[in-house]
């Protein structure tokens, strides 16, 4: 895999543009190979990044990817950022472009 980083920020992505995709994923890991992720789990199952008492950031799916990666694995998705029509997408954003998220993916675009 080129960077992890990359193919879990364009997953994280698709899944919030396309709720179905973690279903489709789950049944087929392989499509994991779209995002850019060159190994490929046995099983695939999704969970929400905050939910339990802390939040599961991007160490820690890197930690989790790297230790499971040809087993089961577990992946977390942030909840979608929101943004409202000229506002920001939190206090420190300056535009509408940018994501203020735990997304790995510094921008949303």
């Amino acid at each position: 895999m080129a960077d992890f980083r990359t193919a879990y920020s364009k997953l994280i992505q698709d899944v919030w543009a396309n709720p179905g995709k973690k279903d489709q994923i789950q049944q087929d890991p392989d499509l994991l190979k779209v995002y850019g992720f060159d190994t490929v789990p046995k099983s695939v199952a999704f969970t929400d990044a905050y939910s339990g008492a802390t939040a599961t950031g991007y160490d820690e799916q890197l930690k989790s990817w790297d230790r499971n990666k040809d087993g089961a694995i577990t992946l977390f998705i942030p909840p979608e950022p929101t943004v409202t029509p000229g506002g920001t997408a939190g206090a420190a954003a300056k535009d509408v472009s940018v994501c203020c998220c735990c997304c790995p993916c510094c921008t949303c675009t």
